[in-house]
């Protein structure tokens, strides 16, 4: 992903479609996503889809993230900005769109149990919402209620066996912690640092609650 050359390697071992959902999976804004999922979702016809082709013409943009310090995948040390080979936003089709909630589900399934598990102390996540720059506060256990309603719509979208396996993961993290909550302000550079850099939509100086 460092540069075009390193694309055209990858686009040549899995193929141009699927590398390109990858890139956007790697790069997005979460809210982003979820802001497209919302959208996707009001139309009821857009369930159990697993395996199922869309053939709608609607367009989605998928913001990439900014490439705040701290973010690994989009942060160019040498510039301090966003790697000059990512785009602002990404344009998927619907078909894409189901592709892309489909990894991104599968992904946070296979993760999201140990996480749960092992995370003892409270992680904040930068996220941005409707243009308003603030932060997920998730406390130790209570990954369960982190974008719960955005990975329960991917499951219903999905169906059968993805929506099942969603379920029996939220049964088995439901730990009647505090719930994740959503914050409006800024993180400070080591607030940021005790994140692995997934995730960072946006990361600023530090404003507290809000």
């Amino acid at each position: 992903m460092e540069d075009e050359g390193n694309r055209e390697r990858v686009q040549a071992m899995v193929g141009e479609e699927a590398e390109y959902i990858a890139l956007v999976n790697c790069v997005m804004e979460r809210h982003s996503l979820d802001e497209a999922i919302e959208e996707f979702y009001a139309d009821p016809a857009h369930r159990n889809l697993l395996n199922s082709r869309c053939t709608g013409d609607a367009q989605f943009a998928i913001r990439a993230r900014v490439g705040r310090a701290g973010d690994s995948v989009t942060h160019d040390p040498q510039t301090g900005l966003r790697k000059a080979c990512i785009l602002d936003a990404y344009t998927v089709s619907e078909q894409q769109l189901l592709e892309l909630l489909t990894v991104h589900l599968a992904d946070w399934l296979q993760q999201v149990v140990q996480v749960n598990m092992t995370e003892h102390e409270e992680k904040r996540m930068s996220h941005d919402r409707n243009g308003v720059a603030g932060f997920s506060v998730i406390p130790p256990g209570a990954w369960f209620s982190w974008r719960q309603e955005p990975f329960r719509q991917m499951a219903e979208i999905v169906g059968g066996e993805g929506r099942a396996l969603w379920e029996r993961v939220q049964a088995e993290i439901m730990t009647g912690a505090e719930p994740a909550y959503w914050v409006a302000g800024e993180l400070t550079s080591a607030e940021l640092e005790a994140w692995d850099g997934r995730g960072t939509d946006d990361a600023r100086i530090s404003a507290g609650k809000g």
